[in-house]
Formats: C-alpha cells, sequence, structure tokens
C-alpha cells in the first residue's frame, strides 16, 4: 500500500503458490508477481531479483514473518539506502548478551566464552533497502557463495560495501514461535484505533460537460459542472478520508480558484489524499458510498468504479461498496438539476502498516 512501491515480488514455497495466487486474485492493480523460492533465504532472494528484472531505483527486502512494519520505517531506511546505497533497521541490544564457547562433541553442557559490548550491538530487522544496481550486482558476484548468509546486508558486508544503519521499530516484531503469535494478536488488539469520516458532496448538472462517477465516463446527455472533473463520489471518499484524518476538506486541500487544478481527474486528487493521510500515520480500511442520480441508471457502471476506486487506496475490491440511488423525483437531484454523493470510511490511525 506504500505509495512508492510500484511493483512487489513475493517469493515463496512451491507449494504454497496457488494459494497466494488466489488470494490475489483481487488485489487491485497488476503489480504482485508470485514466484517460487531457492534452497536458502539468498537464493529466494535472487529469484526475486530477477522476477523484477530492472524495475525500480531501490529494492526493499522483507520478511513476511515481520507484519507490522510500518510506512514511517520503510520511508526512513529507503531514504538512507537512496543517500549512500544500502540501509538496514536495528534496534538496541537491551539485554545483556554472551558468546558461548562451542561445546566438545561429546559433551553438550554450553559455557560462557565472554560478554560482548552491547552499546556495539544491533538487532537487525527487515525491510532492508539498497539500491538496485548494487543488490543485484553483489548477487551475481557471490554466485554459489549465496547459501553462507543469512540476510543480504551480510551479502555486502562480505565484499565491504558500506551499510548505514537507521533505527528499527520495536513493534517489527518477527513471528517465530506461537509466543510471538500471540503477542502479535495482542498488539493488533490493542493498538489499532478506528477513526471514522463522513464525506458528502454535490454538483449541477449541465450541458457540455462528461459526467464522471468513480473515475468512470457515464454516456449521458448532461455533465457536472465544477473545476475539476465534478466526480461527486470521488470527491465524497476524499471528504470522508480527510475528516476521518482530521485534515479539513477537499476544498483546504486543492483549492478552486488553483488553476492548476481546473478539469483535473479526481482520481488523481484522491491519490494526493492517500498519500497524504498515509504519512500521517493513516491506513484505510473500508469504504461505503451511496450515489444520489436521478438518470441515468448506473447499476452497469458500478463494478467499473469498484476497482478504480480499490486501487487508489489500496484496498481489496471487497472493502469499497457504491451503490446508487434516486430521489424518487423530489427536490433539486429528483428533477435532475444535479447530482450527489454520501460516502463513510474507517482509518486505522497510528497502527503498524505495510
Amino acid at each position: 500500500r506504500h505509495r512508492a512501491i510500484g511493483r512487489v515480488v513475493i517469493v515463496a514455497r512451491e507449494e504454497w503458490l496457488s494459494d497466494l495466487r488466489g488470494a490475489l486474485a483481487d488485489w487491485p492493480g497488476e503489480n504482485v508477481t508470485v514466484v517460487p523460492g531457492g534452497q536458502t533465504r539468498a537464493h529466494s532472494v535472487f529469484r526475486g531479483l530477477t522476477a523484477l528484472g530492472g524495475e525500480g531505483d531501490l529494492v526493499a527486502v522483507h520478511d513476511a514473518a515481520r507484519p507490522l512494519a510500518s510506512c514511517d520505517l520503510l520511508n526512513r531506511v529507503s531514504r538512507k539506502a537512496a543517500e549512500v546505497g544500502a540501509c538496514v533497521p536495528g534496534i538496541p541490544i537491551h539485554d545483556t548478551v554472551k558468546e558461548i564457547r562451542l561445546a566438545e562433541p561429546e559433551n553438550e553442557d554450553l559455557h560462557v566464552h565472554r560478554t560482548l559490548t552491547r552499546t556495539r550491538l544491533r538487532a537487525i530487522q527487515t525491510p532492508q533497502v539498497f539500491r538496485h544496481e548494487i543488490l543485484w550486482d553483489v548477487y551475481g558476484r557471490l554466485g554459489d557463495r549465496l547459501g553462507d548468509f543469512t540476510d543480504d546486508a551480510s551479502l555486502l558486508e562480505f565484499l565491504d560495501i558500506p551499510i548505514a544503519i537507521v533505527v528499527g521499530e520495536e513493534t517489527n516484531i518477527k513471528v517465530t514461535s506461537q509466543s510471538d503469535l500471540d503477542y502479535l494478536n495482542r498488539i493488533c488488539a490493542d493498538t489499532h484505533p478506528i477513526r471514522v469520516g463522513i464525506g458528502y458532496d454535490s454538483h449541477r448538472l449541465v450541458q457540455g460537460r462528461p459526467l464522471v462517477l468513480g473515475g468512470v465516463r457515464v454516456p449521458a446527455e448532461h455533465g457536472l459542472e465544477g473545476h475539476s472533473d465534478a466526480d461527486v463520489l470521488v470527491h465524497a471518499v476524499a471528504d470522508a478520508l480527510l475528516g476521518a484524518a482530521s485534515m479539513g476538506d477537499i476544498g483546504r486541500h486543492f483549492p478552486p480558484t488553483d488553476e492548476a487544478y481546473r478539469d483535473a481527474e479526481s482520481g488523481r486528487l484522491l491519490a494526493v489524499v492517500v498519500r497524504r493521510w498515509a504519512e500521517a500515520g493513516f491506513t484505510p480500511h473500508n469504504i461505503d458510498a451511496t450515489i444520489l442520480l436521478e438518470k441515468p441508471r448506473l447499476a452497469d457502471y458500478i463494478p467499473e468504479m469498484i476497482p478504480n476506486l480499490a486501487h487508489i487506496l489500496g484496498l481489496p475490491v471487497d472493502r469499497v461498496s457504491i451503490k446508487a440511488s434516486t430521489d424518487e423525483g423530489m427536490g433539486p437531484i429528483g428533477r435532475g438539476e444535479g447530482a450527489a454523493a454520501w460516502a463513510v470510511c474507517t482509518l486505522v490511525s497510528g497502527s503498524p502498516r505495510l
């Protein structure tokens, strides 16, 4: 869902591929690829890189076992990687860490060898971000040695390539054991407050304008009058999202006095809204909207509107609901003078998110 991500490659076990592809069938867009992994983590990453080809300036390698990594973490790691070439997140070690002596083959007892200086230690997390050409070159140079490395930064270390570290997140846990999963469930239950927003918009119907709703051009004798393309559905959704995030309304962000937005595609403006509240720490959960228009009937066009909005919002299509209704001949909308839309949305605030 991060706005900077142009392509995702999921590398998984062969026996999981069918289920994964089925789970992604309704995911908006075509930027997700699923490929089989290799014998080791490094071999799997190499297969993912190969599937990417040369796309993207930066590559982020992330463990699916860390489902709580946030957009903020990816932002910070990516900025540093763009600057120095490679960056990983790490958190300070709070426990005393001791190195052990290797036991003799006939003796399974463990003994302390020495205490490590914990101020110089970091527990490394993912996502690990690299300039694409650097990571590709490293994998190509190491070839048969790939199985010796447990993370991508280790490959760069082996070749003496500098790696920066930024502060990771304590909540970015790696789910390895049942107790980790139990802890994850507690975090998700306790720290995901839901915020609700309501949006409304209306425009007059006039001749000489296209009728655009939900990013779909609907054949009609009249279109909606407005500074942009006057897409009342998208405007109502944008207002609902902004309201849930306490970020004002769409007019504040895209004033009708600004010529830059004349005849602008409302979906493009909605994408800007999405980026702004994502940067503020919000994630969408679902949208429910109703369009009020006397004619034409919209039932045939709603199935196209839903994936349009889902793609912009980074939501599965089953979390976007669009309905159409009339005013039964009553009032300005009933007389065919205009159209309106209501939208209700929920945002998750202050929560870790992908």
